[in-house]
Formats: structure tokens, C-alpha cells, sequence
């Protein structure tokens, strides 16, 4: 297709399918280079503003960084009318069969998945290579080095599935990272294109403030001091709520942890309590969310489609939570990182309304991040003892095993630092981490075990069901319980084809018996999957722990520079605009940011009332 043509069809489609009769800036942009024939296979990388809008019949494959984005994404593309399907680790057995059925009919135009799911399961991403993808898109592509370090399979995701082009969208994207993100999403030469990276309706201040937490030993006058500023910013806070209540808008409070998002929340609904706002704390709704919570959905649902709820949150929040009346954002002890905060800052104000973003910070903030970014760093003994237990146990089990907690206390490594360890792993290409599953299981006869015929079920189910389950339950003794370890399932077919895949897909099957109440079933505790890349001796496991040791450490240093950039810049003077435009070499907007920005260092007495 010629330009023209492109840009013609484009903006019919922009028009029948979702209603709109322009695109907004630098989206058409993106699109024509994907599109154009005289391009051979053109990739672009296109960085615009948060809120730009960045999202053929052919197969496209976007990688979502979150399985709720990727829902999101499908929702959206089926009412437009766009077949469409999200995979993630908790679709069913009958998803993922409907999504291989449109695949091969070649009646699925989008598929959104997690990349987890790819680097788990070989016979998957073979099926997409035959059907020749169209293009392969990179949601929030930033996310490709901002969380390399502890998240690597989206790379080895992005590695795995070939496409005629490539397509990488994000808001915030320095260009010294450019070339980091290309390699890791696979990108060959790419068209970037960059577009405006100031947001001129943020309304940005940072509050210096005493430390509201002491370490070590403290006088009576300093603890009671910290507990007094705590106060303050939780009544700051509060009335920040009520204002943008009074707006038709929603907050969001940041906070570094799990446990703070509960505290602070109760402390928000207390407060608002003890100044007895009966008729403004009965439209304000207080709600904590963090990935240890279970009623994320419903959370999000009540921020997008109600006005004055506060959602007090860790970083789980905001990917995918696209809500246009975002009046005030709060970062209620700092932030981690300058794109962090730039992303989290750009998630107010959507609809072009001004929107009033505050950070409270101090230095001690940082302390606890520091402490726990240098304690996750091992020792090469500790290392290697961990990889001479993963070749113990894949040479006795073949090329998939688990790691029990006990392997993990037994070369010293603690349960908060479980995950790091497993990120490495999968960086320095040694093994394959995957989601923590049940390494054993018991089960005892359904309600429905003698139903005759069979309900229908899954190949693996009914091999499940007549190779484990049917003879024992049979055999007319009482109470009898099948016991089994999921590796030994996975050695054998159907199970023994998935690879990697394999015990993820035992559980599936699992789950279907017991749907159909053939089987009540007893899980063991979970444990982390782990699948060497390579078999592993004794004398590769010590030269796999020097290895390993060293990349945590690479790893501990990048962490900790990214975190004093931070405090650096929330220390600095000077227009908060202006600055972030200098981190995130946006050269073209420090004009703009001089003449049509506000921030608290520039105006502080427009902006403090704002605030208050």
C-alpha cells in the first residue's frame, strides 16, 4: 500500500470501528511505516506522550508486561468488532484450546499474552511461527530495561517469535536506552519515533520533609517528632482527596510496600473519620491494592467508573488502568525511580484537565529500598551451592524440576530473596524460573468418579484420568488417595510434549477433573519451577555460581545508581519540568516548559494553593 492508502484506510477504520474521527498525535505516524509495501519490513519504536493512545488481516502478537492490560486490550478490540484473545498463566485449558483453534483457522487478528506464557510453552510459540505473524508489538517497551534485572523473560520472550515487523510503544524513554530496548526486543534498524514528553497540565511539586521513620536509636522528642509529620501528611493527604473529589476526580497514593498501602489506608479512612466529614467521607472510598490482594479487579473497576475513590498503592497499580478523571497523584514517601515517577505522575490528568502531583520526600526514604537491593546480593559459595542443587536434582529428574524452600535455606538464601536469585537465573541464561506450582499432589475419589461415560475433557485430562486415577480408584478399597509427583507425570505423554509447559499443564488437567468432580483434590505447597537451559555437572555448577554471583552484583549496582538519580533530582532546585525534560532528552520542550509549565519550584504560591 502507498502512503496514501495507508492513511486513507487507517483513518476508515479509526472512524467504523472505534468512533473516532482523528487519530491523535503521532499515532498515524507510527502506523504508515508499519504498513507501507515499499518498506521491507520496517520496525518502529514510538515513544509519545502517556495518554497519546499507542495500541492488519493478518495475526499481531503484543506482549502486555500485565495479564489484567492484556484483558483490557481484547475487551476493547472485540467491541470494536477486532477478533481478539488474552492468554496468561490462569487462562483455562478451553481458552488456550479456542485460541490455537482461531490461530489455525486463521480467524484471530490480535492476541494479547503475558511473555511468561511463551518462554513456558515451546509447542505454543511454535504454532505462532507457522502462521507467519504480522507484526509483534511491544506494550510500555520501556519496561524492556527498567525491569531487565528481576523480569528477563519478557526479552526472551521478545527472542522467540519471529514476525515480518516489529513495533514498540511506550511515554517515557531516554535515548542512551534506545538501543538497549531495540536489542532486547529484537528490532532490526527501527523507525523511532519520538514524540512531545511534556504534559502541560501537571501540576508537579515536591515536598522536602522531616523523616517520618527513625532508624536505630531515637530521643523521645525524635520519635515524637516523626510521628507528628506522619500525621500531617496523612491530614495533607486527605484534604488533597477531597479536592479532587470536589473536581469529579479520583487519587491515587503511592507508597514503597504492602504492608504501607493497608497502613495508610486506614490511616485515610480514620482520619477522615475523626474530622467527622460525614458528607464528603461518604463519597470519598478508601481502597488498598498491591499484588498480594485478591480483589484487584474490582478495585480498578470502582477507580475507572466512580468519582472521589482513593486507591493507596504500590507500583501493581496503573499499567492498563487507562482513567481520564485522575485529579491527584501522590507519592507518599518518595519514589524508586526518575521513570517510575515520570510514568506515575503521567497517569493524572488524561483528559486534559489539570492534575495535581505531589511528592513528599525525604532521604531516609531510600533506606529500606538500599538495604534490601545490597542484602539480595550472594556470596559465590552461597551460588554455587544453590546451582549444584539444580543439577542434582534435573539429573535425577530430567530436564524439569522444582527447587524446594529447603534448597534455597541451605545455601543461605532467604525467602525475600527467593525472586532475585530466580531472575538471575534466567539473565545469565542458566535456567528458566517458572510461576511456583504444587511439586506433589493427592487425590481422593470425586462425588462423580463412577459416571459413566465420562464427562467431556481435555486429552490431558482423560490421560491424566485413565493413566493415574481410574484402576486405583477401581480397585474397591476405601478412601484410597492417589499420590503422584508432577515431574513424574511430565515424563511421560501426552505431558512429556509440553516441555517446559508440562506441569503447568498437569495442573490444568487437574483442574478439570475436579470440575468434574471425578477427583477431590490435595495440592502440597508450592514451589518455584526451575528449568536448566543446558544439563548441568558438578564442575558446571561451580563456574554457574561464579557466573551468578556476579551478574546479582552487576545487578545490585544498577538498582542503586537508578535510586540516587532519584533522590539527586528530588534534591535538586529548579523547575521540575524543565529537568525531567533534560533526564528524558526531550530538548524540543524546555521552551514550552519554561513558558506553559507550572511546578511548585517555579510557582509555589499558585501551586500550594492548588494543593491545599
Amino acid at each position: 500500500m502507498e502512503r496514501s492508502d495507508v492513511e486513507a484506510a487507517a483513518l476508515d477504520t479509526l472512524d467504523h470501528k472505534f468512533g473516532d474521527a482523528n487519530f491523535r498525535a503521532g499515532q498515524l505516524e507510527a502506523i504508515i511505516p508499519l504498513l507501507e509495501q515499499d518498506r521491507d519490513g520496517a520496525d518502529v519504536l514510538s515513544v509519545i506522550a502517556t495518554a497519546s493512545g499507542k495500541r492488519r488481516k493478518a495475526l499481531s502478537v503484543m506482549l502486555v508486561p500485565l495479564k489484567g492490560l492484556g484483558r483490557q486490550h481484547a475487551d476493547m478490540m472485540t467491541k470494536a468488532g477486532v477478533p481478539a484473545l488474552a492468554l496468561s498463566s490462569s487462562s483455562t485449558t478451553a481458552e488456550w484450546a479456542r485460541c490455537k483453534m482461531m490461530i489455525i483457522e486463521k480467524a484471530l487478528c490480535a492476541l494479547f499474552i503475558s511473555p511468561e506464557v511463551l518462554c513456558h510453552n515451546p509447542g505454543f510459540v511454535k504454532l505462532l511461527n507457522e502462521h507467519n505473524i504480522a507484526i509483534l508489538c511491544f506494550d510500555e517497551a520501556h519496561l524492556y530495561n527498567d525491569w531487565y534485572l528481576w523480569r528477563p523473560t519478557m526479552s526472551m520472550a521478545a527472542s522467540l517469535v519471529s514476525a515480518q515487523r516489529r513495533l514498540g510503544l511506550t511515554a517515557t524513554m531516554r535515548r542512551r536506552d534506545q538501543q538497549l530496548v531495540v536489542r532486547r526486543t529484537g528490532m532490526s534498524a527501527p523507525i523511532v519515533q519520538r514524540g512531545r514528553f511534556l504534559r502541560s497540565n501537571l501540576l508537579l511539586q515536591v515536598i522536602k520533609r522531616p523523616a517520618a521513620l527513625t532508624f536505630g536509636r531515637a530521643s523521645l522528642a525524635d520519635r515524637l517528632s516523626a510521628a507528628t509529620e506522619a500525621k500531617w501528611r496523612i491530614a495533607r493527604t486527605l484534604r488533597m482527596a477531597i479536592k479532587a473529589r470536589s473536581l469529579q476526580g479520583n487519587t491515587i497514593v503511592y507508597v514503597p510496600s504492602r504492608a504501607q498501602a493497608e497502613t495508610v489506608c486506614k490511616q485515610l479512612v480514620q482520619a477522615a473519620k475523626d474530622q467527622k466529614l460525614v458528607a464528603v467521607g461518604a463519597a470519598l472510598k478508601f481502597r488498598p491494592y498491591h499484588a498480594g490482594r485478591t480483589d484487584r479487579s474490582e478495585v480498578e473497576q470502582l477507580f475507572l467508573s466512580q468519582r472521589g475513590v482513593v486507591v493507596v498503592a504500590t507500583i501493581a497499580f496503573g499499567l492498563g488502568v487507562d482513567c481520564a478523571h485522575v485529579r491527584v497523584i501522590i507519592h507518599f514517601s518518595g519514589a524508586r525511580s526518575l521513570a517510575e515517577y515520570a510514568q506515575q505522575v503521567g497517569r493524572g490528568g488524561r483528559d486534559g484537565e489539570d492534575a495535581y502531583c505531589l511528592c513528599f520526600y525525604n532521604p531516609s526514604d531510600s533506606q529500606g529500598i538500599r538495604r534490601s537491593i545490597e542484602s539480595a546480593v550472594l556470596t559465590t559459595s552461597t551460588t554455587t551451592a544453590l546451582m549444584r542443587k539444580v543439577a542434582e536434582r534435573t539429573t535425577e529428574r530430567g530436564p524439569t524440576s522444582f527447587l524446594h524452600w529447603a534448597d534455597f535455606h541451605r545455601a543461605g538464601i532467604d525467602d525475600d530473596n527467593t525472586d532475585a536469585v530466580l531472575a538471575a537465573l534466567c539473565r545469565t541464561g542458566l535456567a528458566l524460573a517458572g510461576k511456583r506450582q504444587p511439586a506433589r499432589i493427592s487425590a481422593m475419589k470425586g462425588s462423580k468418579w463412577t459416571i459413566q461415560p465420562l464427562p467431556a475433557l481435555s486429552r490431558f485430562a482423560l490421560a491424566l484420568w485413565q493413566d493415574r486415577f481410574q484402576a486405583a480408584f477401581a480397585s474397591g478399597k476405601l478412601n484410597v488417595a492417589v499420590r503422584c509427583d508432577v515431574r513424574d507425570v511430565c515424563t511421560v505423554p501426552p505431558f512429556l510434549e509440553m516441555g517446559a509447559g508440562g506441569p503447568t499443564v498437569v495442573h490444568d488437567a487437574l483442574g478439570d477433573l475436579a470440575a468434574a468432580k471425578l477427583v477431590d483434590i490435595d495440592y502440597s505447597d508450592d514451589y518455584p519451577l526451575v528449568q536448566p537451559l543446558a544439563v548441568l555437572d558438578r564442575q558446571d555448577a561451580r563456574a554457574a555460581g561464579r557466573l551468578l554471583s556476579k551478574s546479582m552484583k552487576s545487578a545490585a549496582a544498577q538498582q542503586l545508581a537508578v535510586l540516587d538519580e532519584a533522590l539527586d533530582f528530588m534534591e535538586a532546585d529548579g523547575c521540575l519540568q524543565r529537568r525531567l525534560c533534560d533526564v528524558f532528552d526531550a530538548p524540543d520542550d524546555l521552551d514550552a516548559a519554561v513558558e506553559s509549565c507550572r511546578c511548585g519550584m517555579c510557582e509555589p504560591a499558585t501551586i500550594g494553593a492548588g494543593f491545599a
